[in-house]
């Protein structure tokens, strides 16, 4: 029996509609391991590729697929820039951050997928 993962569905303005695995610290954390290397000293960019990468681990679905680890990394592929932007909105206000998040909407839902 495949247990149930707490999931955040999240409609863009484009209608897509992406799956969101809820985010823990640990991954915040990884998100900033990951991100670290690319922005050596520089601030900016070690917020906006955590950002990215924090994105990265939390996406489930895509129009009820689920993405490959491929498909994950090339982002430009899934998404227009609006529709990352407004996913990085959702992801910062689930990270606690801004509670403006634009033309989308979210719902709690859970996800059979682990």
């Amino acid at each position: 029996m495949s247990e149930s993962t707490p999931a955040i569905k999240v409609t863009l303005s484009s209608k897509k509609e992406v799956i969101l695995r809820e985010p823990r610290i640990s991954d915040q954390e990884t998100a900033m391991q990951l991100a670290s290397p690319r922005a050596k000293d520089n601030a900016m960019l070690l917020v906006s590729f955590s950002q990215k990468e924090l994105l990265k681990l939390l996406l489930l679905k895509v129009d009820g697929k689920t993405p490959s680890k491929l498909e994950i990394e090339q982002l430009d592929k899934m998404f227009t820039l609006a529709e990352y932007n407004q996913l990085q909105q959702v992801v910062g206000k689930l990270a606690g951050g801004d509670p403006n998040m634009g033309e989308c909407l979210t719902e709690i839902v859970t996800s059979g997928d682990k």
